[in-house]
């Protein structure tokens, strides 16, 4: 059975709280993420192994001591209708929105932390751009 995690960074104690025990009725396992591992490759946080080393990036900032400004969620190995289970159930259980969401894919495994907050946080600034 293929395991099911979702990957938190940067998240307040209270709302994590909120979050692992709505997860505990999907069977989906939560991951708190410390500060010092944002700068490891996602896929090594989950304990995969790499094919190939990620390309060294540097990021726009250094989040390893301060954490994020804006809370981040990984989900990892959830199938299309279990994903859709915890987005339906998460306001009807008053876990407060993180925008900044991302499913773990082939493309982004290799990826840090800090370079996917970067990336969705230019995708979300475009997106409320946008919207104006």
């Amino acid at each position: 059975m293929k395991k099911k995690n979702i990957l938190l960074f940067s998240v307040k104690k209270e709302q994590t709280e909120k979050i692992r025990k709505f997860c505990l009725s999907l069977g989906i396992e939560i991951i708190t993420v410390p500060h010092e591992h944002f700068t490891e490759p996602l896929g090594r946080i989950l304990g995969l192994s790499l094919a190939s080393p990620s390309e060294t990036v540097i990021p726009l900032k250094s989040y390893r001591t301060a954490g994020f400004p804006e809370p981040m969620m990984v989900f990892c190995g959830l199938e299309q209708d279990e994903l859709d289970a915890y987005i339906s159930g998460y306001a009807a259980w008053g876990i407060e929105k993180i925008s900044l969401k991302a499913v773990l894919t082939l493309h982004n495994f290799a990826w840090t932390p800090e370079q996917l907050y970067d990336e969705l946080m230019k995708e979300h600034l475009n997106f409320a751009q946008g919207k104006k």
